[in-house]
């Protein structure tokens, strides 16, 4: 019959009817097995199937074990600690990221002394969260003699030297190292560090603030006090008004949180005398400042 109809109606010889009706059939056969394929496969096993949720399982399981293990490695451990003494590895205990441990490190090794618990302010990356946390375990020790960093191979200047002959007073802001040296307990150590300071600083305002220089006692300090003076003149200032950020910041009695307000408030109005005493709320830090700032 297909053979017939379709030589009548397509004009096709009687071996290309059959060949076309076997082809056809074929199709068929391919679209059957297809569709009743599913039906002859045998069921998964329990393990194949329940792949997915054993897998989410120990995923879950996994990332909840990796969770509390961050938890536990970020608890600091807080113990009593002297700034001018602990380390960077005991800096990393106490919870201290460690950019703000090295930046510890690196101000102590510019010649400063933590003298009040507020001096932790002053270092970089050091927060007030970071100062309401380890304010209680803080344990000032000051003079101290350093031990623990590189700078333990320094050996500490002995008050007991060789007197020297003082014939004039000795202007800080102006003398070099020659000058410091002929000092009776002043070394060359002594004196290369009272010159960096000297430097961070932009001068000397009173002569007590030789204290502030890492290793300097009270006994040294009265000592030499009679032979020196300081021309306040000398003193470079810095300009709030103009000065950049890295140039404030890098003065030891500016702290990072302080000079981000000093650059945030003068981008409103000019700093004054009477705005920076509000911004800093704390009348010892500002009389302490104030001798370096100008405002024009």
């Amino acid at each position: 019959m297909w053979p017939k109809f379709l030589r009548t109606y397509f004009g096709f010889t009687k071996q290309q009817g059959r060949g076309l009706f076997v082809l056809v059939c074929l199709c068929l056969v391919i679209v059957l097995f297809r569709l009743f394929l599913p039906l002859l496969e045998p069921e998964p096993t329990f393990l194949l199937k329940n792949l997915p949720s054993i897998y989410k399982d120990s995923s879950s399981a996994e990332e909840k074990n990796l969770t509390l293990a961050k938890k536990e490695k970020k608890q600091p451990s807080l113990f009593a600690f002297d700034p001018n003494r602990v380390n960077y590895d005991q800096a990393l205990q106490l919870g201290l990221k460690p950019s703000t441990a090295k930046a510890l490190l690196n101000f102590r090794s510019k010649g400063f002394v933590f003298r009040e618990k507020k001096d932790l302010m002053k270092v970089y990356g050091f927060t007030r969260e970071d100062y309401e946390r380890l304010e209680p375990y803080i344990k000032m020790n000051v003079p101290v003699k350093k031990t623990e960093d590189k700078f333990a191979s320094t050996p500490s200047v002995s008050v007991t030297q060789t007197k020297k002959t003082i014939t004039t007073n000795i202007e800080l802001n102006s003398a070099d190292s020659l000058s410091l040296i002929a000092l009776n307990g002043i070394g060359p150590t002594f004196a290369k560090r009272i010159l960096k300071y000297r430097a961070l600083l932009g001068g000397f305002f009173e002569v007590e603030q030789l204290k502030e220089v890492y290793g300097f006692t009270e006994e040294l300090f009265e000592k030499i006090k009679p032979f020196l003076k300081v021309d306040t003149k000398l003193i470079h200032k810095l300009k709030l008004n103009s000065d950049d950020f890295k140039t404030l910041n890098r003065h030891p009695y500016l702290s990072y949180e302080l000079t981000k307000q000093v650059v945030t408030s003068r981008k409103n109005h000019p700093l004054d005398e009477a705005t920076l005493r509000d911004l800093i709320n704390d009348e010892a830090l500002f009389q302490k400042l104030g001798p370096y700032c100008a405002f024009d």
